[in-house]
C-alpha cells in the first residue's frame, strides 16, 4: 500500500483535534474553562485509541482516506496502537520523522500510515 502523505496526515490530526475540541466545549459550556483542555486531550486520546484498535484508524484518518497497518500491511494489535498513541499525545516523538516518513511513534509500534483511497 502508499504510504500517506504528511498533508492528509495533518489534516486527519486536525480534524480529530477540531472534533474533540468541539465535544470538550459541550461538557465544558466554555471554550476559555480551564478544563476544556483537559477534557479535549483525554477525548482525543480516547477517540484515536477507539476507532483505531476498532476501524484501523481515527475519525479524521478515515475522512481523509488513510488508516494505520503493520509494515507488513495487517492489522496492528491493540498493544500497538495504545503505544502509538500515548507516543502521539505527546507530540515531539510524532514530529521526529525519519527517512522513510514514519514518525518516532510508528517506529516504535511497528506501524505505519497508508493511503487507502
Amino acid at each position: 500500500m502508499e504510504r500517506a502523505t504528511l498533508n492528509r496526515r495533518a489534516a486527519a490530526l486536525l480534524i480529530d483535534w477540531a472534533a474533540s475540541t468541539a465535544v470538550a466545549v459541550a461538557l465544558t459550556g466554555n471554550i476559555w474553562d480551564p478544563r476544556t483542555n483537559q477534557w479535549n486531550l483525554l477525548i482525543f486520546l480516547a477517540e484515536v485509541l477507539l476507532f483505531t484498535i476498532l476501524l484501523g484508524g481515527s475519525f479524521g484518518q478515515f475522512f481523509v482516506g488513510i488508516r494505520i497497518e503493520t509494515i507488513d500491511c495487517g492489522r496492528p494489535n491493540p498493544l500497538a496502537v495504545v503505544v502509538r498513541t500515548l507516543l502521539l499525545v505527546l507530540v515531539i516523538p510524532a514530529v521526529l520523522v525519519g527517512a522513510d516518513g514514519r514518525g518516532l511513534h510508528d517506529r516504535t509500534a511497528g506501524t505505519q500510515v497508508c493511503r487507502f483511497r
